[in-house]
């Protein structure tokens, strides 16, 4: 089982509405799979009654407006799994406990957002990771983030679900995000006096990311591209050892998702082609891939997906190639 994910949802009154979801996840790693407990993901109410239409107020745990492949439900990918580019290992933020805000204007065509709050980093010097404060261990950093994003959408509101099959006219959306996150001092425990504990994990001071990115939907098209560059520093400002040189590291991601939805059939053909760099690498990392995506869409949905990645570098290491293949039966009710 990749995920099971049960959630309850409700009204309180008419102006408030309230989610609690949960997942219950596997690791599917070299020689076995590790099931893991149950995690929070969505905890929060929110207040819909503002006197203008599209707006929203939300207070709880919820996923910062940063990365177009981060903010598609996993429901709705046209890969198996989130690409480099919504990966959290990648420096994409997780679930942040705080405030946040969701408002359209011109009849949909713009879109903002923001969000404000605590969030979590795993100290791991192979990763910059984020991972939301209520389900972390004692060892992540705390902080607060910031983030902000506006999508444009010329010709009115587009999905970011992908395999879209029901616009009958092409539409498309340009977006522009960002984000800051600083360590809030209350828990750093592999620095001490300005050294390094342990050369295998880095605290983190601060990080900023930048995203551009856009999509485009309709007549069974599905096409997103997507460009992520984040700066991180860590707590001792000489360390090196996995992504960072000398206390620094810059993280570049790119990714380029299409897919086809044969009309009046249940195949969609699709694929990506994803880069990262990071200032430890040797090399690029990069990634191809091409997926098969079979629906069926009755009262529930059905879909069964198969994918094959080429892997080129991995972590930047020289060589280090390897191919992936995926399958995966997921079920919607």
């Amino acid at each position: 089982m990749r995920r099971l994910r049960p959630f309850f949802f409700g009204h309180i009154g008419e102006s408030w509405t309230w989610k609690l979801e949960g997942e219950v996840s596997s690791r599917i790693e070299a020689g076995g799979t590790d099931l893991h407990q149950l995690f929070l993901r969505d905890v929060y109410v929110r207040y819909q009654g503002f006197d203008a239409r599209h707006r929203r107020l939300t207070l709880g745990n919820q996923r910062a407006p940063y990365s177009r492949d981060a903010l598609t439900s996993s429901t709705h990918l046209l890969l198996v799994e989130r690409s480099l580019v919504g990966n959290h290992r990648a420096g994409v933020p997780d679930r942040v406990l705080g405030l946040h805000f969701r408002s359209e204007a011109r009849a949909g065509k713009v879109a903002y957002w923001g969000s404000a709050g605590l969030l979590g980093h795993d100290p791991d010097a192979g990763d910059l990771k984020f991972e939301s404060v209520i389900n972390g261990s004692g060892d992540l950093n705390t902080g607060l983030l910031l983030a902000a994003r506006v999508d444009l959408h010329p010709r009115g509101a587009m999905t970011y679900a992908d395999g879209d099959a029901h616009t009958p006219e092409l539409k498309y959306t340009w977006s522009l995000a960002g984000y800051r996150w600083d360590n809030n001092g209350d828990n750093n425990p592999f620095s001490e006096g300005g050294v390094s504990l342990d050369p295998e994990m880095a605290d983190l001071d601060s990080a900023t990311g930048i995203e551009l990115s856009g999509g485009l939907r309709g007549r069974g098209i599905t096409l997103d591209w997507q460009y992520n560059r984040i700066w991180g520093e860590t707590v001792v400002p000489d360390f090196t050892g996995g992504l960072y040189t000398d206390g620094d590291t810059r993280l570049e991601v790119s990714a380029l998702e299409g897919g086809y939805r044969i009309p009046g059939s249940i195949v969609e053909l699709g694929g990506a082609l994803v880069r990262l760099d990071a200032d430890g690498f040797v090399d690029a990392f990069d990634q191809a891939t091409v997926v098969v995506n079979l629906y069926v869409v009755r009262r529930f949905i059905y879909k069964l997906q198969l994918s094959h990645t080429w892997n080129s570098n991995q972590l930047g290491i020289p060589g280090d190639d390897f191919g992936q293949t995926r399958i995966q039966f997921q079920y919607v009710w």
